[in-house]
């Protein structure tokens, strides 16, 4: 990972293979990786409880991890660094900062999962809350979000995550912004009180190599289902 202070930079060129009428995934380019937004030692941090009053709480998400999918082959996974909230290294995002959105070269990495501060919508407005998910290496990333519903109604064609292909992905406009994929792959179910994870929604991101990857989320929890924070995905490489 090189020059990780600076979030957010983009670039895109297309990614291409040998001539195949047949647009096509291979088998061997797809993986599942789940990464670790908790570590230890534990994290307390001062915040305000409903009454406003001040109290010590302890940090859930005390760890991000920046991913770069081009590191992934057919033998390896993608390549992943991971901070501790105690590290030098260790980036506080907060959106609603104007300097945090400066285009600045920053190559290496593709996303970063994190606890945040992002914009929540409430009442028709955008409102600073503090979330978990994933922001893009903006100015060098791009992403498509697909959501079933969504697209449906506004009368577009949703095209499951199997089924996408590389001359399909080419046709669609992709979004810079550094919250393109955000928190709201999941959601909080409150019969069962626990998170979910969103249904008939994926993301197609453009790396900052340029090259084509269609990404679906599966868990956010550990292996073991009794820790949050454990966000785990897949991704394939998509070819010509």
């Amino acid at each position: 990972m090189k020059n990780l202070i600076c979030l957010f930079s983009f670039t895109f060129l297309l990614f291409s293979c040998e001539e195949d009428s047949t647009p096509e995934i291979e088998t061997e380019s797809i993986h599942d990786l789940r990464v670790a937004l908790y570590s230890q030692p534990d994290v307390f941090i001062e915040t305000r409880n409903h009454s406003g009053e001040m109290e010590e709480v302890k940090l859930n998400y005390n760890r991000q991890v920046y991913v770069n999918f081009d590191e992934s082959t057919t033998e390896q996974n993608a390549d992943t660094t991971g901070y501790h909230w105690n590290d030098a290294n260790y980036i506080k995002f907060d959106l609603w900062t104007p300097s945090m959105d400066e285009s600045t070269e920053a190559p290496g990495w593709d996303i970063v999962f994190s606890y945040y501060n992002g914009k929540l919508q409430a009442g028709g407005q955008e409102m600073p809350y503090y979330v978990t998910g994933a922001l893009l290496n903006k100015g060098n990333v791009e992403v498509l979000k697909l959501n079933k519903t969504d697209m449906v109604e506004a009368g577009q064609t949703f095209v499951n995550y199997t089924d996408m292909t590389l001359d399909q992905a080419l046709n669609y406009t992709y979004s810079t912004a550094v919250d393109a994929i955000g928190h709201d792959w999941k959601g909080f179910d409150m019969s069962s009180f626990s998170y979910t994870i969103v249904q008939d929604q994926y993301y197609v991101i453009k790396t900052d190599q340029g090259v084509l990857y269609k990404l679906e989320f599966l868990d956010f929890y550990s292996e073991d289902g009794a820790l949050l924070g454990f966000p785990k995905f897949r991704f394939e490489k998509l070819f010509e």
